[in-house]
């Protein structure tokens, strides 16, 4: 079963998945200069740039939704060591999921529309 015979919203779901899930990947390496968590927080309160903000929040937003890690930067150890490590496959894995999810709707919407 070739690209051609998949239904538009496995295309979409995969392109944007793949698409969202680089992009994350690719921020937290943007953003990797900081000292852990706790340190991209008190970035954001201590100079707020809209672009600053954004790509900290993309990188830690995940790690925050999944409780691995809160407000106040505590963490557990494991991924104390290796926080970019961690956090760019946690990145990738989350936004991929959800670009997925977002690709997929709007596959099967583009769908129902062209097939009508």
């Amino acid at each position: 079963m070739g690209w051609k015979n998949w239904s538009y919203w496995l295309k979409l779901g995969l392109i944007l998945g793949f698409l969202f899930g680089f992009l994350a990947f690719v921020n937290v390496f943007l953003v990797s200069d900081i000292e852990g968590p706790s340190s991209l927080i008190g970035d954001i309160l201590e100079n707020f740039d809209l672009l600053t903000f954004l790509m900290v929040l993309i990188s830690v937003g995940p790690l925050l939704f999944l409780g691995i890690i809160d407000w106040d930067g505590n963490q557990p150890a494991w991924l104390e060591s290796n926080f970019i490590f961690f956090s760019s496959i946690i990145n990738f894995v989350f936004y991929f999921i959800l670009g997925f999810i977002f690709g997929a709707l709007i596959g099967w919407i583009y769908g129902k529309i062209r097939n009508r």
